[in-house]
């Protein structure tokens, strides 16, 4: 069974691809539209890679309206309104913030009242 990378090591390839690409694209690196085309896939599957290994991409982005889940924590205020003002990736926490938060997209939700909270998007939906 083939490992998973770490993310450090996808996020590392993605910074080399970019770059590389950056050369190619701007004639720096002599290259084919085919290499061009390849390195463009190359750097697509690594961005799912990463996608996948973080949560995926955000099912919300800012200002949507969401509903809190009825079986959310009540400090989260199950059934309420919010707006979405904040998104946080898995990969850009550390710290406690991930302990509590350990898989997945987090989102800061403002109910209302000026209230916020910090939700994870298994328990949030669309309005």
């Amino acid at each position: 069974m083939d490992e998973e990378p770490a993310l450090s090591d996808l996020l590392a390839d993605r910074a080399h691809l970019s770059h590389l690409l950056q050369d190619f694209t701007s004639g720096v690196v002599s290259a084919t539209a085919e290499d061009i085309a390849t390195l463009r896939e190359e750097l697509g599957f690594v961005e799912g890679q990463i996608s996948a290994s973080t949560g995926g991409e955000p099912t919300f982005t800012w200002n949507d309206l969401v509903v809190v889940a009825d079986h959310a924590p009540t400090w989260q205020r199950p059934g309420s309104t919010a707006s979405i003002v904040g998104i946080s990736r898995q990969y850009e926490r550390s710290g406690t913030y991930l302990d509590e938060f350990p898989t997945g997209n987090v989102y800061t939700v403002e109910y209302d009242d000026g209230a916020s909270a910090d939700v994870p998007q298994a328990m949030l939906h669309a309005t």
